[in-house]
């Protein structure tokens, strides 16, 4: 019983250590609409869920703070974006951080649709709170590189939009099936 009280204290003290890297980063080292990338806002999301104690939705933003390590070093090989050192840092971190927290809280069996019902409430974010030259989670014009493949913006969303889909609801499953069957 001590074991679990200590390790729920820590996870909220992460939880809280979480929020302030978020803060400082997108309020100190680049604009404030920065917050609105899925791999920013996911990990405010997981920090937030940590520190209420609700460990299912902090492993749905801790999915987007791996995922997004993933993406940003794409974007950065496709379009030679290498300039910027704080995004290194916090991209890297930011995935540190969600492994640690796939760790030490179990897995939900449907945790994909959660986290698809985040994805398309970050779209929807994007386009209300963000300007369209921004291009935040790719919610307004087709990211530059896969303009060779689509050249139209609703093809391109529905391409991005259904891969998500059968990726989270894929590896929910082999994860899910890996370590509790």
């Amino acid at each position: 019983m001590e074991y679990q009280d200590t390790t729920k204290r820590g996870l909220r003290i992460f939880g809280l250590v979480i929020i302030c890297a978020v803060i400082i980063s997108n309020t100190l080292l680049q604009s404030i609409t920065n917050i609105l990338w899925l791999c920013n806002i996911s990990t405010l999301l997981a920090g937030v869920a940590l520190l209420l104690g609700r460990q299912q939705i902090a492993l749905i933003g801790a999915t987007y703070m791996i995922l997004g390590l993933f993406f940003w070093l794409a974007n950065v090989l496709v379009n030679h974006t290498f300039g910027n050192f704080s995004s290194y840092i916090t991209h890297i971190c930011f995935a540190g951080a969600g492994v640690f927290i796939f760790r030490y809280i179990p897995i939900g069996r449907n945790l994909w649709i959660g986290c698809f019902a985040w994805y398309l409430l970050s779209q929807a974010m994007a386009r209300i709170f963000s300007q369209p030259a921004e291009n935040i989670n790719l919610a307004f014009t087709i990211w530059p590189g896969w303009d060779r493949i689509f050249s139209n913006f609703f093809l391109f969303w529905s391409f991005t939009t259904l891969s998500c889909l059968a990726f989270l609801f894929f590896m929910n499953k082999i994860i899910w099936n890996l370590k509790y069957k």
